[in-house]
């Protein structure tokens, strides 16, 4: 039971094993009250014996209601008040058996004393098999059902009187001193399984709260890996992610592009779709950390990241990739929509205006150099990422190298790989 310690636990197992085994011993009483009055109908006064046989068996009657409610309303909270009640109804239930060892006895037929007796016994070795679970009970029970006719027994003065009671006594003793021992072997059981339940509980809270913390810890290993994920400046995607999730996932549509030219793909590609893979660096940025301050520069990259967002789509992949160059993924488009994206963040970059330390303002240009991915005019379709990389990397100085503020595009004719500046610093498409 719940916020019971161990010996509560046994003296509340012990009570409520006594009570539920009640309508089992306590029928015992109602067939011994009969066979009695059966037995001595013809011996004992008619309306003594129904009298006697009455009161028991309707006592017994009623420690059945009793049952019933113990069974239905009994709360942890009134335990003590129901072993009192259960004690006193328990004396009672013995002293009114136990009168048949005064009330039934005639001294001319000492034959059914005799016969009352080992009734009384037969109650005695019943109630040590039975209400054992509660020794206060199971004494005051066996003491007035067994020693009132031991006393009656006495008191008739016989020859025989005082060696019956002797061994009636040393009977008595013995039964109790086994009544002791399964009390005391039922104890032990008992708390053997409460200790048995503690431990399972023990062990389930041990096992929820680690399931829990490995929970926790698989959640906080999550949140740092997507933290290992992300730039911490410009909350962009950085550098790895773009190498451990993004790269694999170009290189396997390579693949399949490969494979579908060759003819051993059955899938169909959607006709002219691929990537748009470019970088974005910031013009003369090293400029504004010169003379605006470093906490100016960073400010120049968290916005210069925003409005990278802000032009492209929620499945594109915008990353920075050190320092003030960005790495744009442009995913399912074809070679001219990639082309128009990369003018129109281009000039949003161009149009925009950037806040600095003291609120002041500044207007910044970028230079882009892109390619659309797979190379379906080049020999050899299919390349590494770190070698796109180096090819986008080359047509960004390509537009450096004609005054910044430009768009470069990297195309392959063959072998030969050409760079054509889409938006030169002039404004000229």
């Amino acid at each position: 039971m719940e916020h019971l310690d161990r010996n509560q636990y046994v003296e509340f197992n012990k009570f409520d094993k006594l009570i539920k085994t009640l309508h089992v011993s306590m029928s015992a009483t109602i067939v011994n009250s009969i066979i009695i009055a059966v037995v001595l109908w013809k011996v004992i006064p008619h309306g003594r014996l129904t009298v006697w046989c009455s009161v028991n068996i309707c006592y017994a009657l009623l420690r059945y209601v009793i049952i019933y409610y113990y069974k239905r309303h009994f709360s942890k909270t009134n335990f003590q008040a129901w072993k009192i009640g259960t004690f006193i109804s328990f004396g009672i239930a013995g002293i009114l058996f136990g009168s048949s060892g005064i009330l039934l006895i005639d001294p001319s037929h000492f034959e059914y004393v005799i016969f009352l007796y080992f009734i009384a016994g037969g109650m005695v070795v019943g109630s040590a098999g039975s209400y054992h679970n509660d020794l206060p009970i199971y004494f005051v029970y066996s003491s007035t059902v067994f020693m009132i006719p031991t006393a009656g027994l006495y008191l008739l003065d016989m020859g025989i009187s005082t060696p019956m009671v002797v061994l009636g006594i040393i009977f008595y003793v013995i039964v109790s001193v086994m009544a002791i021992r399964l009390s005391r072997d039922l104890s032990e059981s008992l708390l053997l399984r409460y200790d048995n339940i503690q431990l399972v509980k023990s062990l389930e809270e041990a096992k929820t709260h680690t399931e829990r913390l490995n929970a926790e810890l698989m959640e906080k290993n999550m949140e740092l890996n997507e933290l290992s994920l992300v730039d911490p400046l410009t909350s962009l995607r950085n550098r790895r992610y773009l190498f451990e999730i993004v790269v694999p996932e170009i290189e396997a549509s390579g693949r399949n592009f490969q494979r579908a030219m060759s003819g051993h793909n059955s899938r169909t590609m959607d006709a002219g779709k691929g990537y748009g893979l470019f970088i974005v660096d910031i013009d003369h940025f090293k400029q504004v950390n010169d003379n605006y301050g470093h906490d100016s520069g960073d400010m120049v990259l968290v916005q210069f990241a925003n409005k990278l967002k802000e032009s492209l789509r929620s499945d594109d992949v915008v990353s920075r990739f050190g320092g003030e160059e960005f790495v744009v993924v442009l995913k399912n488009v074809d070679e001219i929509k990639t082309a128009e994206i990369v003018k129109k963040l281009h000039d949003h970059i161009q149009t925009s205006i950037f806040t600095v330390t003291d609120n002041r303002q500044l207007s910044m240009t970028c230079s882009i150099g892109f390619l659309f991915y797979p190379l379906s005019e080049c020999d050899e379709p299919i390349i590494t990422f770190e070698k796109l990389i180096s090819i986008v990397d080359s047509a960004l100085y390509y537009a450096k190298d004609h005054g910044r503020n430009a768009v470069a595009k990297a195309t392959f004719i063959g072998q030969r790989l050409d760079f054509t500046l889409l938006k030169e610093n002039k404004g000229q498409v």
